[in-house]
């Protein structure tokens, strides 16, 4: 099975590493928490709950950051309207 379609992999594939299930299943927790937090809430709760694991607080913050980013497609209009 390739990282791409294990999604136990770093879904950012910023490490060649993977998580545990166990991992996998705090992160995802985390990262459905947070995208309902505010940014000052969010960085208090990552810190908070996630001080002595900051390989963890990292993922969450590399996937909330990835899924504020628009897709490419999104940006495709606006370029082509500019251009």
């Amino acid at each position: 099975m390739s990282d791409h379609e294990n999604p136990q992999s770093d879904p950012i594939g910023n490490s060649n590493e993977e998580m545990s299930p166990g991992q996998f299943s705090v992160v995802k927790a985390a990262f459905l928490h947070c995208s309902s937090l505010g940014l000052v809430e969010r960085d208090e709760y990552l810190l908070t709950e996630f001080q002595d694991q900051p390989e963890i607080r990292e993922m969450v913050l590399r996937l909330l950051q990835a899924a504020e980013r628009p897709l490419p497609y999104e940006t495709l209009a606006d370029d082509l309207l500019v251009a």
